[in-house]
């Protein structure tokens, strides 16, 4: 059997891309042309030297919990991404990633490596609350797990 876990991050098994699909968002999704359109992104912005983004998110978006989406909860899930990065993960390589920050509530900054102009559509990772099962503890987050027959 193979085992899926109930976030991205350890989540290694082709079965469970599409059960995160279903239940994690992202910034941006690729459509069924392979064109990234955005999903929490309300607009996007980037620096003439394409090192820059600021990302503005949709107002009113909030998860299971009722809890509303914000730019913390984005900057969360990208550092616990770039935590996870150095492993065989669904979460993949976020190296590329120098900085990331909040502006406000609900804008997202990151400064760039490189200059990565196509980065919508290199943006594969779901957005999650730090109340997901023991990812807000300091230590290694403890992840729940499901087991697909």
């Amino acid at each position: 059997m193979d085992q899926i876990h109930s976030t991205p991050l350890l989540g290694a098994a082709p079965q469970g891309a599409a059960l995160y699909q279903l239940v994690y968002s992202t910034l941006y999704k690729v459509d069924a042309a392979g064109a990234a359109t955005p999903d929490l992104v309300e607009r996007a912005e980037v620096t003439a030297d394409g090192l820059t983004w600021r990302f503005r998110l949709h107002e009113f978006v909030r998860f299971h919990d009722d809890k509303p989406l914000t730019a913390d909860d984005v900057v969360f899930s990208i550092n616990l991404y770039k935590h996870y990065s150095t492993m065989q993960t669904a979460a993949g390589d976020m190296r590329w990633i120098a900085n990331i920050w909040t502006e406000d509530g609900r804008t997202v900054g990151l400064r760039l490596v490189a200059a990565t102009p196509d980065i919508q559509e290199n943006w594969p990772t779901s957005i999650f609350s730090p109340n997901i099962s023991g990812a807000a503890s300091t230590s290694q987050p403890s992840v729940n797990s499901i087991t697909a027959t």
